[in-house]
């Protein structure tokens, strides 16, 4: 059987898969080819956006300024230009993180914007696991999304002619 497989993936661009089911009442396994994409390797596309979370309930206050408020479970991570899409995936695996949004503009090819398992409700908590994605390989650029920022007033001038 390993000889089947090591020639299926070489002609065919195949895998071979086992795929439960039963006869009789007994188990069996009985071999499937399943096309291996050919993207595996190649970085997930970044979306063009993503819905806002409007539950105030799953964020934190900046301990600094308590009306600026951020995500308990969603950040955004940029990768360097040169990581693989398999280094991409490993990272996003290892912390249970999928993939909801995109900001296409943040980061050398854009930031994907992940949402993870509760760190804990605190933002010691939310930043030590900013900090660990910020140090994955590959990693440009990682930081927690904004629920809420803290907006600032500007006067507008008249133009002096």
């Amino acid at each position: 059987m390993a000889d089947l497989r090591v020639l299926w993936r070489a002609v065919a661009g195949f895998s071979l898969v086992s795929v439960g089911c039963r006869t009789n009442g007994l188990p069996q396994r009985t071999p499937t080819a399943v096309r291996t994409a050919e993207s595996d390797t190649a970085a997930p596309p970044v979306p063009a956006s993503w819905d806002e979370i409007l539950d105030s309930t799953v964020t934190v206050a900046a301990p600094d300024d308590p009306t600026v408020r951020y995500f308990r479970h969603r950040f955004g991570i940029a990768f360097a230009v040169t990581t693989s899409g398999t280094t991409i995936r490993d990272v996003l695996h290892r912390y249970g993180a999928t993939i909801v949004g995109g900001e296409p503009a943040i980061g050398p090819r854009g930031a994907y914007i992940v949402s993870t398992p509760e760190p804990g409700l605190t933002y010691e908590a939310v930043e030590a696991l900013e900090n660990q994605l910020a140090a994955e390989p590959g990693v440009f650029l990682a930081y927690t999304e904004t629920y809420r920022g803290k907006g600032v007033m500007r006067e507008k001038h008249a133009d002096p002619k």
